[in-house]
């Protein structure tokens, strides 16, 4: 089902953070993976995090991640996670070694996968940054999700088993937000 945590009123406005044009890569949140099993971080984005302005002049709450280096291939899994009715709006930007864009993760491409806003992807040659900036085109509108819940029993009667279905449909609503809980989630690719 769609499990949330407690009512988190959402962050409409960045408003009171002095912003920064660009990231400080020195600043970056290291991601651990050891090439043989998952690894999984989760970050907090809050009124208090750090800010960037965009070219439009638009500012943005952000957290960066330096993505593990090494030739081991590796997917990446971003989830912003519903806190009651708030989900923060993801925006994913991979960066190279000097900072700058070489690809965007379209927000229009991201799932709700077990309850949360998720994006999968693998890192390319010279993406060694992964940037998670809010979308401000996305943040104070709402929307709704329904998760239907089924069960089946199995009943005896007259000698023969049958199976019943019975469930039930939850429509739960949703507003996004500029802050939120995001978990990463690094795995190690199949080889055989």
């Amino acid at each position: 089902g769609c499990q949330t945590k407690k009512d988190v009123p959402p962050v409409l406005t960045v408003s009171a953070a002095e912003c920064i044009a660009t990231p400080v890569l020195d600043s970056s949140v290291p991601m651990t993976f050891d090439g043989k099993k998952k690894s999984t971080q989760s970050l907090e984005i809050s009124a208090s995090s750090s800010c960037l302005t965009d070219t439009q002049g638009r500012r943005r709450l952000f957290r960066l991640l330096r993505l593990p280096g090494g030739d081991i291939p590796y997917t990446v899994s971003v989830a912003s996670l519903a806190h009651g009715y708030t989900v923060f709006a993801p925006h994913f930007m991979l960066l190279n070694a000097r900072g700058e864009t070489v690809r965007e993760i379209d927000p229009q491409t991201l799932m709700f996968r077990s309850g949360s806003l998720t994006g999968i992807f693998r890192p390319r040659a010279g993406e060694r940054y992964l940037l998670i900036v809010s979308n401000p085109d996305a943040v104070g509108k709402r929307f709704s999700r329904t998760v239907e819940n089924m069960t089946a029993t199995m009943v005896a009667a007259g000698g023969a088993f049958f199976h019943i279905y019975s469930g039930d449909d939850t429509t739960n609503s949703f507003v996004y937000s500029h802050a939120g809980e995001i978990v990463i989630t690094v795995y190690p690719v199949p080889t055989s």
